[in-house]
């Protein structure tokens, strides 16, 4: 149609800049069709970019251009990821309408959906009541971590796992039904993270390999101990956000103290510091994870 269009249009630009030829009823007639044909076919063009536009807001286009660019079916390459948990949408699902809960959870997540866009992330897809999101730089995953915390409509109504590692963006389906999605081990690694947080109490977690593709610059967090994330197979360190919760950062020499004691197994040790923290913030949601432990190991 595209070819078409320039054909039709650069004919009758001729015609129009050619001499202009004695008056002939029938040429008329014919370029005044010619000119119909013409605009028809550049509304039809219009109606199919305006379809293809409304098609790809359901494909992340930016995985579309990257493997456009790369020239290949798949590939491999380092990003942040974000994981975005939106809490207690089971319970609240069970006393509402369907058509309430329908609008609750969709413009939760649009608006995680809009902040993710704005900082330049993709979104890569929705699991549940969940929000799946990738960054090319550990900063931007951060930023917009930050800034979904940080929304009057989703406080603390949300809960965040980060993490920086190898994806694999690629195509998967079948004939029928074919999706562009990014696939990997840290993937599922960052699911299982953001579930650790509601064991713990908090909202926002990241690993390692994350804080260590931020850039120099001085974060408010506090390591919460290594957690099994893989399957049983490796323990992941972890890091609690704490620019949300910024009257624990004068205590974070002697928690950190009491998580490496009872890692070490001294649970004694560990326990007292512990309850010294309980005492000056009963809601601390690791203090009291750690010290419910305890008990149960001694």
């Amino acid at each position: 149609i595209s070819i078409i269009f320039i054909t039709l249009k650069k004919t009758i630009i001729n015609m129009q800049i050619s001499k202009k030829p004695e008056f002939n009823k029938s040429k008329s007639l014919e370029t005044s069709q010619l000119q119909n044909f013409t605009n028809l076919a550049y509304l039809e063009i219009l109606k199919q970019k305006n379809k293809l536009k409304n098609y790809m807001s359901y494909v992340p286009k930016e995985y579309y251009n990257f493997l456009k660019e790369e020239n290949q079916h798949d590939t491999q390459i380092y990003k942040a990821i974000l994981v975005c948990d939106l809490r207690s949408s089971f319970y609240y699902s069970e006393t509402v309408s369907l058509e309430q809960n329908y609008n609750s959870l969709s413009s939760s997540i649009k608006i995680v959906c809009d902040i993710t866009s704005s900082n330049g992330g993709t979104i890569d897809g929705f699991a549940g009541d969940g929000v799946l999101c990738v960054f090319s730089s550990s900063l931007s995953a951060f930023k917009a971590a930050q800034t979904i915390l940080e929304n009057k409509q989703l406080k603390n109504k949300v809960g965040i796992a980060l993490h920086y590692g190898k994806i694999k963006i690629c195509e998967i389906g079948n004939k029928e039904r074919k999706t562009l999605t990014a696939i990997s081990s840290e993937i599922n690694k960052t699911f299982k993270i953001e579930k650790i947080n509601k064991k713990l109490k908090t909202n926002m977690l990241f690993t390692k390999q994350f804080l260590n593709n931020l850039p120099t610059k001085k974060y408010s967090y506090r390591y919460v101990g290594s957690f099994l994330c893989d399957d049983g197979v490796e323990k992941v360190a972890l890091f609690e956000n704490l620019n949300e919760n910024k009257n624990l950062l004068k205590y974070v020499n002697s928690f950190e103290s009491a998580v490496r004691k009872f890692e070490k197994g001294e649970y004694l040790a560990s326990k007292g510091i512990f309850l010294e923290l309980q005492k000056k913030n009963l809601t601390d949601g690791v203090v009291n994870y750690y010290i419910n432990k305890i008990k149960n190991l001694l």
